[in-house]
């Protein structure tokens, strides 16, 4: 296993962090350290919580590609745009969406 897989396995929404699971024993790890090497690589240092394993590795994080461009230029960071086949997240125009049962109505339907 290399150091990017060992990275975040999605496992749900956590508060915008990111989850280490220990590629050794598959327990909790967090991240002890970070070094940014460049703008779009983070060097991680990770441990493994399991005492009985106390694993510790280092990881990389690094920007592959954006899906969406962003609304402020800086000619100092050139990061390629996701290649055409690549499937990007569209949400339905606000109204066109089907009701969600789980909703209390809140405002006059009338």
């Amino acid at each position: 296993m290399n150091a990017q897989s060992a990275l975040a396995e999605p496992e749900g929404k956590h508060s915008g962090q990111i989850r280490q699971q220990c590629p050794i024993c598959h327990d909790r790890a967090r991240i002890r350290h970070s070094i940014r090497v460049t703008p779009t690589v983070i060097d991680y240092y990770v441990q493994c919580m399991n005492v009985d394993c106390g694993a510790t590795w280092k990881a990389q994080m690094n920007i592959v590609y954006m899906l969406s461009p962003s609304a402020i230029d800086n000619p100092e960071i050139d990061i390629p745009m996701a290649p055409e086949n690549v499937p990007r997240k569209t949400f339905p125009p606000p109204g066109t969406e089907p009701p969600d049962p789980r909703q209390i109505p809140m405002f006059d339907q009338n």
